[in-house]
């Protein structure tokens, strides 16, 4: 009988120490990704996104203008990401 209790504290433990473990390691990672500094190539990229999205928004305006910079853009974007 006290065998049968033991075991099932150190079982009662073991799980104890895997939740713990579990819950520290989500912290931790949780922690570690909210303080991620974008580098200057992910902000680059972010900047040609959002002149790639201010073209496509008013495309209808003045058609060669803003379709020659999109194009241009698009073209930055596959040049700097491909490599």
């Amino acid at each position: 009988m006290r065998e049968g209790l033991a075991f099932n504290r150190l079982r009662n433990n073991v799980i104890f120490v895997r939740r713990l473990l579990s819950a520290v390691c989500l912290f931790f990672l949780v922690i570690g990704s909210t303080d991620k500094k974008q580098t200057d190539y992910e902000i680059e990229l972010g900047k040609i996104q959002n002149d790639l999205l201010e073209v496509k928004n008013s495309l209808a305006h003045v058609p060669i203008e803003k379709a020659l910079r999109m194009v241009y853009l698009l073209y930055l974007r596959a040049s700097s990401t491909l490599g």
